[in-house]
């Protein structure tokens, strides 16, 4: 193998995505890049994912479990199992570009402890209009995708320096993830990218968005966008991450935010007997003393100040472009 060529282990997480999974691997299986290997995840399908990875992907190594156990700890099972010096995380509803993992890889050369790589994720349904270029995020803890709806061909054509990327399609440095731990499976699913990009941004190490490493995207091909399940593992995920990671003096912003939507949530589950987004909240806050752990924990180990991090990332800019040998 050429040097610069190091082995890349692509992992899948799946759960009944029969479906998509013949346009994804077999994306995948045309990849330019000569070095990889796939292990697909396949979280307690029912619908037959298995016997068709396996009859029609005999390549694809293939982990099975009989539940589900969510999209942070499906990933990490597969990571546990590769053997890549990179780990490429990638949804089963994707269809990777040719130059995929070619060109997240060249990525990785951009500068000095870069571990993770944000892909271009378009939008299947359009591919000229952008689902994810990395993660954003402001004081009241919400998180979103970058460049969500923008056209393809306007401002993220170049390199970009961002908080971190969408685990949809990431490349990850698996000296990285041994230093700072996995993805973290109480999230379940949704804001794991954004806990573990917090994580490694307190420890130095960087994220780079490469316009180049292109993968279309079913937006929200497992999940619905509006879902009972999705609101409320967002909200438990996003109390979780701000205890965890923020600054108190932005605690203390976004604090009036959570506690009108906390009120709001309350007397719409008085009036209808249930609302997510109030359960979720709750979830969040029930688990402060794990998170308070966890804050104590990331900041004894930090190398860089939260404050720093949330000046360059959570005010407003939420990246920066990068010329070419510009990256320290």
């Amino acid at each position: 193998m050429a040097p610069g060529q190091p082995l890349v282990s692509v992992v899948i997480p799946n759960w009944n995505g029969k479906h998509f999974l013949k346009d994804c691997l077999q994306a995948v299986r045309e990849q330019s890049y000569p070095n990889f290997e796939v292990i697909l995840v396949d979280n307690g399908s029912t619908d037959g994912s298995a016997d068709f990875v396996r009859k029609e992907f005999p390549e694809v190594r293939l982990v099975s479990h009989r539940e589900n156990l969510g999209f942070a700890e499906g990933t990490n099972t597969g990571i546990r199992a590769a053997s890549g010096g990179w780990i490429a995380t990638l949804n089963n509803d994707t269809i990777a570009d040719r130059d995929w993992l070619n060109e997240s890889v060249k990525a990785t050369a951009w500068g000095k402890r870069i571990g993770m790589v944000a892909c271009r994720l378009v939008l299947m349904s359009d591919p000229q209009i952008l689902n994810s270029v990395g993660i954003r995020f402001n004081f009241s803890g919400r998180a979103w995708d970058i460049g969500f709806g923008a056209p393809v061909e306007g401002d993220f054509t170049k390199r970009l320096d961002v908080f971190g990327p969408s685990s949809g399609a990431a490349l990850y440095s698996s000296e990285m993830l041994k230093e700072i731990g996995l993805l973290d499976s109480s999230f379940f699913a949704y804001f794991e990218d954004f806990d573990l990009a917090w994580r490694a941004r307190l420890r130095g190490w960087r994220c780079v968005y490469c316009p180049t490493s292109a993968v279309k995207h079913h937006f929200s091909g497992t999940s619905k966008p509006r879902s009972a399940f999705v609101i409320s593992h967002c909200q438990k995920n996003r109390i979780t991450v701000m205890i965890r990671y923020y600054p108190f003096r932005y605690l203390l912003l976004g604090a009036p935010v959570v506690a009108g939507e906390f009120a709001l949530g309350l007397a719409r589950k008085v009036l209808t007997g249930g609302n997510p987004s109030f359960d979720g909240l709750m979830g969040g806050l029930r688990n402060w003393k794990d998170s308070v752990e966890k804050r104590k924990r990331a900041a004894a180990s930090a190398v860089v100040s939260p404050g720093s991090l949330f000046h360059l990332y959570g005010r407003g800019a939420h990246y920066s472009s990068i010329a070419e040998g510009e990256l320290p």
